[in-house]
């Protein structure tokens, strides 16, 4: 990576911006999304490359729904217990 360059990069769970020679600038964020926005609008400003290193997957599950499923249209599913 050349200076200034930014990476979007998972870090213990945390989705963190790191900016190339430039440490004030990197910082964490709550959500992927957001750090991918924020990567690519400090590149953008800086005239940089923005790249993303996706985290490889865990196994854990991060984002679960207690009342029930999700349809296709992201309606929830209520499911019953079976005998």
């Amino acid at each position: 990576m050349a200076l200034g360059d930014v990476e979007t990069l998972s870090k213990n769970g945390q989705w963190v911006n790191r900016v190339e020679g430039e440490d004030e600038l990197s910082q964490g964020y709550a959500s992927k999304e957001e750090a991918v926005e924020e990567g690519r609008r400090l590149a953008l400003a800086a005239g940089t490359v923005h790249t993303v290193d996706d985290a490889p997957p865990t196994g854990v599950i991060t984002d679960q729904q207690d009342a029930g499923e999700q349809d296709a249209d992201g309606d929830t599913i209520q499911v019953e217990d079976l005998p």
